[in-house]
């Protein structure tokens, strides 16, 4: 008597499979990211080629990443509304949201306080970053000894409202300006419960194969992701000025350091809700990782964060796919850490007396600056900690050079510490799918990964 295999019996693996297997795997990312800092330390001239490869990877996320938020945030607005019981959900993920941001700003500033960088610099060591800086970055002409013109305190306020409302409807899908995006999408997914139903459906039907198609495209993607973490390490290396680094290591440690103390507090979390053990959280977490640091973009790791959250760790699907968007847009938890201990820095530059209620109001201003950096990209995102350093008389431009030069160094794991605070927020307010359920959706999937 024959019988035939059950359809959940492991199935002979395919080439591919093979090769995704074998490019997830730990080891082989460590072989890329050596050689990566071996071209980039002995040959930066190829190094600064490879970037390329970088941009344009880079360049297909950010293709696929603004239908992802597209669609997610329209079905959960939409699911929200039908669903009256969930109004007590985003009341909860507004008050973690707003903790979240808190304890970032105000961990990273006692780490700063405790390490104390820019403390005790000599006139010598404050007068050769003065030339380095002077030498290597063009748009910026000065000393940290001279005095700098401070310019206006900018309007916070108006400055979040101008990347809030967009001019037309299509504009942040074709500039991917993200935090447009989600408000396009919030209210598209309110308009859908003004019609009916029937019409509705359709139209949601429609969102679904856009995130079907697109999360498809980022699975292929997922190939190229060792030849893209292999430019971007070489690149990094290649522009790393050891003269800086020297200088400046212990805000470099500072920084690093309150990174690290909010990741363990954002997996502690993760590990908590989920439940699953803090083993299978860490392996679900690497190619979120993986990603984040590859690609330095917050918004380039959303999907992966998404299916970490959803399938590995069974939340609430549609839960998960209308907060964690907001969550990555407005939280911007490793701009403010950075702000924070970049705020101490200057703090002990300028001797700036250190007492309670100046640490609170630090804290405060971070805040702000922090959130006015939603939808800005790269070194931009820089720029706002003017808003803290205006405030508190500080020149602000000398501090914004420094870490413009250092910015290739802290950059990686500033994206990595916002994903990961990220889904530590998510985590906190989200419930956990029945398993029936899970398993459903799992065995869906599967079904179309093999159509």
């Amino acid at each position: 008597m024959s019988t035939n295999p059950l359809p959940n019996e492991t199935q002979p693996k395919t080439f591919l499979s093979h090769i995704y297997g074998w490019f997830r795997s730990p080891w082989f990312t460590i072989v890329v990211l050596l050689g990566g800092a071996g071209i980039g330390l002995y040959h930066p001239e190829l190094a600064l080629k490879l970037d390329l490869i970088n941009a344009i990877y880079i360049d297909f996320l950010k293709l696929c990443v603004g239908p992802i938020v597209l669609s997610s945030v329209a079905i959960g607005i939409f699911d929200l509304f039908n669903q009256r019981s969930k109004q007590g959900f985003i009341i909860n993920l507004i008050i973690c949201l707003g903790v979240g941001i808190f304890l970032s700003s105000f961990i990273a500033a006692l780490v700063g306080v405790g390490i104390a960088p820019g403390q005790n610099m000599s006139e010598d060591t404050l007068e050769s970053l003065g030339i380095v800086l002077n030498t290597n970055i063009v748009d910026f002409s000065l000393n940290l000894n001279s005095a700098n013109p401070t310019p206006a305190p900018t309007p916070v306020f108006q400055l979040f409202l101008k990347q809030l409302v967009p001019d037309n409807a299509l504009d942040p899908l074709v500039s991917n300006e993200i935090l447009k995006l989600i408000v396009v999408s919030a209210i598209l997914g309110i308009g859908m419960n003004l019609i009916p139903m029937n019409e509705a459906q359709n139209l949601l039907n429609f969102l679904n194969a856009i995130q079907l198609t697109f999360n498809k495209i980022l699975k292929l993607l997922t190939y190229l992701l060792p030849f893209a973490l292999f430019s971007i390490v070489s690149y990094t290396f290649a522009t790393i000025d050891g003269g800086i680094f020297v200088s400046l290591v212990k805000f470099i440690v500072a920084t690093l350091l309150a990174f690290l103390v909010l990741i363990v507090v954002s997996v502690l979390i993760i590990t908590l809700r989920s439940r699953i053990g803090l083993p299978q959280v860490i392996n679900s977490l690497v190619e979120v990782t993986t990603v984040s640091l590859a690609t330095q973009s917050v918004v380039a790791t959303m999907p992966q964060s998404l299916n970490a959250l959803t399938e590995h760790m069974r939340l609430s699907r549609r839960e998960v796919n209308i907060s964690l968007p907001l969550v990555m847009t407005l939280g911007r938890f490793g701009n403010i850490a950075y702000f924070a201990t970049a705020t101490i820095l200057a703090t002990f530059i300028y001797a700036k007396p250190l007492t309670l209620s100046f640490l609170l109001t630090i804290t405060l201003l971070n805040i702000f600056a922090g959130v006015a950096t939603a939808g800005a990209v790269g070194v931009a995102t820089l720029t706002m900690i003017a808003i803290t350093l205006d405030v508190l008389q500080i020149p602000s431009e000398a501090i914004l050079t420094l870490l413009i030069v250092i910015d290739p160094i802290i950059a990686p794991f500033r994206v990595w510490m916002t994903v990961l605070a990220s889904m530590g927020v998510v985590a906190a307010v989200a419930s956990r799918e029945p398993r029936p359920l899970h398993l459903f959706r799992t065995a869906v999937l599967r079904i179309a990964d093999k159509l």
